[in-house]
């Protein structure tokens, strides 16, 4: 595997997990001790939402910008990296 297609892959990788884990955790393990837990106030439950989003566009973008620009482009590549 050539060093461009290992660092494609493991941003890829590092993006992907960016999108599930905190999701997976935050929304599904502990479902009832964050976003449905009733004594947390609706500001608190906005700065959780706004942290779901936050994964979920940045993880999005960088696989954009994987899957659209040239594995060769290095300012692809470090802006894919900066995303992360």
């Amino acid at each position: 595997m050539h060093r461009e297609q290992l660092a494609k892959w493991l941003l890829g990788t590092a993006a992907l997990s960016i999108i599930i884990i905190p999701i997976g955790v935050d929304a599904v393990l502990l479902a009832k001790g964050h976003m449905n837990n009733p004594a947390w106030l609706p500001h608190a439950k906005l700065h959780c939402a706004m942290s779901f989003f936050a994964a979920v566009s940045l993880g999005s973008a960088a696989l954009a910008i994987l899957k659209v620009r040239s594995v060769s482009d290095r300012f692809s590549m470090g802006l894919a990296t900066l995303c992360h």
